[in-house]
């Protein structure tokens, strides 16, 4: 029998990640009364958790790592061994197009919850730099995190070429 929770309904616990140590993005962040929960996309499992924060810290675009110990029934997990990582698998690449503009190759995604800013699907959340604009060609489903090109801002563009291009001449 699974354990009760406080209302007195079962408590629901998904076998295949109790216990795992998950690596996920977080895609939004919101207060239930004292609670932060964040919802975060685990790109290795391509699974959407929502999780109590334990202290409180949490952001978008920001690589957590955890481990569920239990879930209720509104699929919301409580969590141990709650970290922020600094580095992870996640890679960032840029390019000069022949229109002279930057492009950043980073991840994506499109939030499942309709109070957030990119559910319409015209804004892209960037785990590298946040709120980005989607693109003509760009059809990204909810909840699910890809790998594509961004384009910036013209100015910000050449202030991060040039920033690229100092570090490499820096180097040689």
């Amino acid at each position: 029998m699974a354990p009760m929770l406080p209302s007195g309904k079962e408590e629901f616990t998904p076998p295949s990640r109790l216990g795992e140590v998950i690596r996920a993005v977080c895609l939004d962040t919101w207060q239930a009364g004292d609670v932060c929960i964040a919802e975060c996309y685990s790109v290795r499992n391509r699974q959407l958790h929502q999780i109590r924060v334990p202290d409180g810290r949490a952001f978008k675009s920001w690589r957590l790592q955890f481990v569920i110990t239990t879930t209720d029934e509104s699929g919301i997990s409580d969590v141990k061994d709650y970290e922020i990582l600094e580095n992870s698998d996640f890679d960032t690449s840029v390019g000069l197009g022949k229109d002279g503009i930057v492009r950043i190759k980073s991840n994506v995604a499109i939030s499942s919850c309709p109070h957030h800013e990119s559910y319409e699907g015209n804004i892209f959340w960037s785990e590298e730099f946040g709120r980005v604009l989607a693109g003509d060609k760009d059809r990204i489903q909810r909840s699910q995190i890809y790998y594509t090109w961004v384009r910036r801002q013209l100015l910000v563009s050449i202030t991060l070429f040039l920033l690229v291009a100092v570090s490499v001449s820096s180097i040689s």
